[in-house]
């Protein structure tokens, strides 16, 4: 069967991790995603493996963007009894350089 050939390494069960990240003003060239950088290394700085990442454009009248979504799995108990709340701007060694969406 095979679930049972499916084994995790960890003891840890894995879980979502899900961020919305705003479209940024159009551009002629492109760019480097920071802030989708930063929270991978969020993530992995804090204790978690990163087992798969996906993501959804979302595009409505009043706004547009990504999910990022991830399947992770807590490394050692610390990270396994943390609850996951990033906030970017606290985080960010960039958090001074404001970005206006219109």
């Amino acid at each position: 069967m095979f679930l049972s050939a499916f084994k995790f390494k960890s003891k840890f069960s894995p879980r979502t991790f899900t961020y919305f990240i705003p479209s940024p003003p159009k551009r002629k060239t492109g760019y480097q995603e920071k802030e989708f950088d930063e929270l991978i290394a969020y993530l992995t700085k804090n204790g978690f493996e990163i087992l798969d990442i996906k993501t959804q454009s979302s595009t409505n009248n009043e706004s547009s963007g990504m999910w990022v979504i991830s399947l992770i799995r807590p490394k050692n108990k610390e990270a396994n009894d943390t609850e996951l709340i990033f906030d970017y701007e606290s985080y960010s060694a960039t958090s001074e350089l404001e970005i206006e969406y219109d």
